[in-house]
């Protein structure tokens, strides 16, 4: 039985990030998380859930899920 899909942030989602000149800690206070966490989410050590999903959107203005998320197996 599989679980729900899980998703990565993708690379254009990074370059993003630097476009809006946006450091990993402004981001990373704008979703409610770690420095260190949202540093495991950029690099792909770990996949968000559904509320930091919604938080990276909410924070990345003009870009869509697709645009900023890939599924995983």
């Amino acid at each position: 039985m599989e679980g729900p899909p899980k998703y990565a942030i993708q690379p254009a989602a990074r370059k993003a990030v630097a476009r809006l000149n946006l450091s990993q800690n402004e981001l990373a206070r704008r979703c409610g998380v770690t420095s260190g966490y949202m540093s495991q989410l950029l690099s792909g050590k770990r996949n968000p859930g559904p509320l930091i999903r919604q938080r990276l959107l909410d924070s990345l203005p003009g870009l869509g899920f697709d645009d900023v998320f890939v599924e995983v197996e």
